[in-house]
């Protein structure tokens, strides 16, 4: 088997004639028949020539078990013809209907938290933008991890991805994290944490003081601010009081440098740790997307045979 068999295959599945007319031949040419395909109107036209007459009854069968495999929606009828090679009439025609399966919406499966459903219409919002999303889904946290030539752009992918998936409503999805990096990285250029039912907020990702640092300062602020308006007219008694104010403000000073200190300390733990633990669910997810990248690959390649395999559609042919 050939490295292009998976694309082709796919191609076949989505009615490209040339895709279809190659996979019959690669069976039927070493038995001295040659297959023309052609598709009008969700008919399928095959015209089947060889030196001498070929076979009608196990050249349809085999025709209609591939045709069946593919699974092919835009097609729903088989026109088949057999005729030898030089004559401009077919010796013997066949039509056949194709059942017409009704496939679940990808949207459906989406909603019910189908992955590969889900990882099929971020590739449809994206728009062709030459990034690539690598989707998984795990308790009720969606993530996206976004790569592209130049990291992608944040700005312009996360409000239309995150639009897109609350009309979706995945099914006991309330959170979601996206990441961008470049091709090869291991680790994110940027990555941002939404809740799929708040307004979306841009700058939650990027670079600020840690919260418990800006919390504890805040706090300390508003208890000083209190203790002042306790007093009947701050301006009015300033110059009365100006020399306990200065020794409390010394005090409170000193007390908020430790707890910035104390902070800033455990903030920084809490940041490495944060970091490490996202490598490793990083790496893992690379393991495993490298693993299914491989193995869905490999049953791509093996049907392929399977999709037009006379000797297994038509096993009493002779050429």
């Amino acid at each position: 088997m050939t490295a292009f068999q998976p694309d082709l295959l796919e191609r076949a599945k989505k009615a490209d004639t040339e895709a279809i007319a190659a996979l019959m031949n690669r069976s039927l040419q070493p038995k001295g028949i040659t297959a023309k395909v052609s598709l009008k109107e969700h008919c399928l036209k095959v015209m089947l020539e060889a030196s001498h007459v070929p076979e009608q009854q196990p050249l349809v069968e085999f025709i209609c078990k591939g045709i069946t495999g593919l699974k092919a929606e835009s097609i729903q009828q088989v026109k088949i013809y057999g005729r030898e090679l030089g004559e401009d009439f077919p010796s013997w025609q066949e039509e056949i209907e194709l059942a017409v399966k009704a496939t679940p919406d990808i949207a459906e499966l989406a909603k019910q938290r189908d992955v590969n459903a889900i990882s099929q219409l971020v590739a449809q919002w994206l728009e062709a933008r030459n990034v690539t999303a690598k989707v998984s889904l795990k308790d009720d946290c969606l993530r996206i991890m976004l790569e592209a030539v130049g990291v992608p752009d944040q700005k312009a992918i996360v409000p239309r991805l995150l639009d897109n998936l609350r009309k979706l409503s995945i099914q006991d999805c309330t959170a979601l994290k996206i990441s961008g990096r470049e091709p090869g990285d291991d680790f994110p250029d940027w990555q941002q944490d939404l809740k799929l039912n708040e307004p979306i907020n841009l700058t939650t990702s990027l670079p600020a003081a840690p919260f418990a640092l800006t919390t504890e300062t805040n706090i300390q602020t508003s208890n000083l601010e209190k203790a002042s308006t306790e007093e009947s007219s701050f301006w009015g008694s300033m110059f009365g009081t100006v020399a306990g104010a200065m020794g409390a403000v010394g005090g409170t000073a000193a007390y908020a440098g430790g707890a910035v200190v104390g902070t800033v300390a455990g903030t920084a733990g809490a940041v490495g740790n944060t970091a490490m633990q996202a490598g490793g669910a990083i790496a893992g997810t690379a393991f495993g997307a490298v693993g299914a990248l491989g193995s869905a690959a490999l049953q791509a390649t093996d049907s392929v045979g399977y999709v037009f395999d006379i000797s297994t559609a038509a096993p009493s042919y002779k050429a």
